[in-house]
């Protein structure tokens, strides 16, 4: 850089001289300043006078806003008197409205931007406006009662249903009373029920009592009063209610009134909660929504609203005679100002062209010269006085300091958005592509997809060859990935054993077909330190914008469907909505679920099995139900699904086998020797304390063990064979019942069926139902009841609904039959009516 070309010589103006020629530039340019400054001077004082007539038009717009808000105050008074007067409520909006447009126009006043008022006049503007808002916004609430009194609005949401609830319960239960003659039969619990129904009409009565007091402003100090006694009705009510339970417990009460008197408790409280509600809007200040819009809203606005007035009239007022007075001085003194900053800048261009010229000219001079001698391979004198070494090293240093600092920014910027083992892309930068990917795929109306990748086991490689080799591994897997994408396309690697592909502009089945190309990769072996590794991995897909629109959701998407993908054992799997355990929806009904096991309100239903020969009831499967408060009854199948989800199937199980056997002991003190039949799912066999249960629940109501049946399916016995014939081998030294549910739907090997203790065979309803006119299902359904006699086991064919397939079993010699042919799942006290009847 310091290198001179001999052979061509300009003419180069020095510093020097620049400096001068800037000096004298500045000199001439404060004078020409000084003279525009006088003229200046002159012109404001011709304008003050325009000035003056201008704060005049703005003290008139300023004047007829006043005159608005005195308007809008005498319609305000009007409605208040006579709210449904619809010409005093456009009259208040319209004035106000009539304000706020005068404020807007002040926005372009001259004199507003020439004293940078303009933040003065918006917040005026915006209060006008926000008036404008609240003003409706009274209106509306001054109209409505429900919405004038918040208490309205509490009675007629929480305690409205409740009061119809308990009304309409009180009416079953005395109805119940009256048709069953409880007042002959038993007159203490007929009596405590009319009792209860008299002190909650009691209730009923004075609420409306206290409610019209405080909605009317008839008497504020009797309100303590009322509150009082409607709280020892309640009371009283509450003393009642428990007798009835306690009536309930001995058994005097009758069934709807057993079954209702939980609903009434609980409808009660909800009530009795609603009304210390409405006690406390009353004590309130908020207990009237207008009173309360006037003092907390409009009137602070109105307030501010004339402090703003106020303060843009004081400040005109005062400023105008300011103005008048500063632009007279200032137009004597101005002159003299400018002359003597005229004759201050020639002295300091002087003084700083003298300064410049020894400070820094002649150094620079002087390290110029030095560093031509440096170049030639000579040595200058007066390096010592300039210390042109010292320059040299800054400017070295400096040239240093900035290519390093370039490196360093590159590499560190590299470093940030890159794995530091495979050099993949990470997390950060896949997080910036894919929303780069999502906004350009929006503009062009494009699809995305997006591919979270986990390899299978690579735990394993890990604890077997250690981290080196698992890294190695990583590092081979993302390159084999690598190839089989598009350059568009971007790989990441996001973590652990996990990878993510970004693919642009790819529909779902464009994904699907890359998925594929990448589980391909993963058929041949890789070899890590002369070891042939076998690894596989999931996939999991989401699809821009059916599966997401935005950054987090597509990739939080892609995950859910890998696990379902690895759970699955699929290879890879696109992201579904009824498949994520993770939804709004799912943890609902996960939070629901665990709140009825809790609660006990889960219930069971029996379905009735007949002794085809006899065409008796000889036992009963029980099956559990859930009514939800909200969604009504919900299918077996979803909640059980939520039980194993959640890891709440196995006390599903226990809660099943409790209330099944508890009410089989019933029937067995009436004389019904039933059996009842429990299903069991693959999570029994991986319960270690599932054998004591059972165990406990025998000897709990000491109910013999050859009359409980437990049902398992092929497939969960066939998931740990070794594990569930030892399950099974227990629970036969109990005596207990073993059946295979649903056969000839699962892949059991014949081998194992002869080492399984079973004792029944139920052939499932799929080759049941079309038995009379499908051969292949009778050929089916007449080998399985043969082979099963032929091993000594009973057979249980579910699923009949036609009197003709109850023959054709019959006549093949089928043991025993359920369907919806003979009954539906009933609830307990339907069987008992069908074994009295002899069904």
């Amino acid at each position: 850089m310091w290198k001179k070309d001999n052979n061509k010589k300009e003419k180069i103006q020095s510093l020097r001289n620049r400096a001068i020629i800037f000096a004298l530039s500045v000199s001439l340019l404060i004078v020409l300043i000084s003279l525009i400054g006088y003229s200046n001077i002159k012109t404001f004082n011709d304008d003050s006078t325009v000035q003056i007539q201008e704060r005049d038009d703005l003290l008139g717009s300023l004047s007829l806003i006043r005159g608005k808000l005195l308007g809008f105050h005498q319609n305000l008074n009007q409605f208040l008197l006579m709210p449904e007067n619809i010409t005093y409520q456009k009259q208040v909006v319209s004035k106000v409205k009539e304000a706020f447009d005068i404020s807007l126009l002040l926005k372009s006043h001259r004199w507003i931007k020439e004293y940078e008022r303009e933040q003065v006049v918006e917040r005026l503007a915006g209060d006008l406006n926000l008036l404008n808002t609240d003003i409706k916004k009274l209106i509306k609430v001054r109209l409505d009662p429900n919405n004038q009194y918040p208490s309205l609005a509490v009675s007629s949401i929480l305690l409205s249903p409740n009061r119809e609830r308990l009304n309409i319960l009180f009416t079953l239960s005395v109805t119940e009373a009256n048709e069953n003659n409880t007042q002959i039969k038993r007159p203490e619990v007929y009596k405590t029920l009319i009792s209860a129904r008299y002190l909650w009409g009691q209730i009923l009565s004075g609420f409306r009592m206290y409610l019209a007091n405080r909605l009317g402003s008839f008497d504020k100090n009797l309100l303590p009063t009322q509150e009082h006694d409607i709280e020892v009705l309640y009371n009283l009510l509450q003393a009642k209610f428990g007798i009835l339970q306690q009536y309930a417990n001995e058994g005097k009460l009758g069934f709807e009134l057993t079954d209702s008197l939980p609903s009434m408790l609980k409808s009660l409280q909800q009530w009795f909660n609603g009304f210390k509600k409405v006690k406390v809007i009353h004590h309130s200040d908020e207990w009237r929504s207008d009173t309360k819009i006037m003092k907390s809203i409009i009137s602070p606005r109105i307030e501010r609203i004339t402090y703003g007035l106020i303060l843009l009239e004081a400040i005109v007022g005062d400023s105008a005679i300011y103005d008048i007075n500063i632009y007279n001085s200032l137009g004597q003194e101005q002159n003299k100002i400018l002359w003597l900053i005229a004759f201050i800048g020639i002295f300091f261009t002087v003084f700083m062209i003298w300064s410049l010229d020894r400070l820094i000219f002649e150094p620079i001079s002087l390290v110029s010269k030095a560093l031509k001698l440096e170049a030639l391979g000579k040595k200058s004198d007066d390096i010592v006085v300039v210390k042109t070494q010292e320059t040299k090293d800054l400017v070295d240093a400096f040239s240093d300091m900035s290519y390093q600092v370039h490196l360093r920014q590159k590499e560190l910027e590299y470093r940030a958005l890159h794995d530091s083992l495979t050099s993949l892309p990470n997390r950060t930068l896949l997080l910036d592509r894919i929303e780069y990917g999502i906004n350009t795929a929006k503009r062009q109306s494009q699809e995305l997809s997006l591919l979270v990748l986990d390899l299978d086991n690579f735990k394993d490689v890990n604890d077997t060859l250690g981290h080196f080799a698992g890294d190695d591994l990583l590092i081979k897997v993302g390159n084999r990935i690598s190839r089989v994408l598009r350059n568009i396309d971007t790989i990441a690697r996001i973590g652990g054993d996990e990878f993510s592909v970004l693919l642009p502009n790819t529909n779902e089945e464009q994904a699907i077909i890359t998925a594929q190309k990448i589980l391909s990769i993963f058929m041949r072996t890789i070899n890590i330190d002369g070891v042939e590794i076998s690894i596989s991995s999931s996939i999991g897909i989401a699809v821009y914008p059916e599966n997401g629109e935005d950054v987090s959701t597509l990739l939080r998407h892609a995950d859910v469907a890998m696990y379902m993908a690895k759970n699955n054992k699929l290879g890879f799997d696109v992201y579904s909505k009824e498949q994520d355990g993770h939804s709004i929806s799912r943890l609902s009904m996960t939070r629901d679920f665990r709140d009825a096991m809790a609660n006990d309100n889960l219930h069971v239903e029996f379905q009735p099995i007949y002794d085809i020969a006899h065409k008796n009831i000889v036992a009963v499967e029980a099956l559990s139900r859930w009514q939800h408060p909200e969604r009504g009854n919900v299918s077996p199948e979803k909640f059980i699904l939520l039980a194993e989800q959640t890891n709440l199937i196995n006390n599903l199980t226990y809660l099943v086998l409790e209330k099944s056997i508890k009410q089989v002991t019933l029937w067995h003190k009436s004389g019904h020797y039933l059996s009842v039949a429990v299903n069991l799912s693959v999570f029994s066999f991986k319960d270690p304390d599932f054998i004591g249960e059972v165990r406990t629940l025998l000897r709990k109501y000491n109910f013999p063990g050859n009359k409980l049946k437990l049902e398992i399916t092929e497939s969960a016995m066939m998931d740990n064979p070794l594990q569930a014939i030892e399950i099974l081998s227990q629970l036969h030294k109990m005596d207990i019942k073993l059946s295979i549910d649903d056969f000839g739907t699962g892949f059991s090997s014949m081998t194992y069926l002869k080492k399984f203790p079973v004792d029944e065979l139920k052939i499932d309803k799929s080759f049941v139902i079309g038995l009379d006119s499908d051969k292949n299902n009778d050929a089916i359904v007449r080998s399985t009841i043969d082979l099963a006699h032929n091993l000594g086991l009973k057979v249980v064919a579910e699923g009949i609904e036609s009197e003709d397939v109850y023959c054709l079993l019959k006549q093949y010699g089928c043991d025993m039959a359920q369907g919806f042919h003979l009954s539906r799942p009933v609830k307990a006290h339907i069987v008992d009516d069908l074994l009295k009847s002899g069904s």
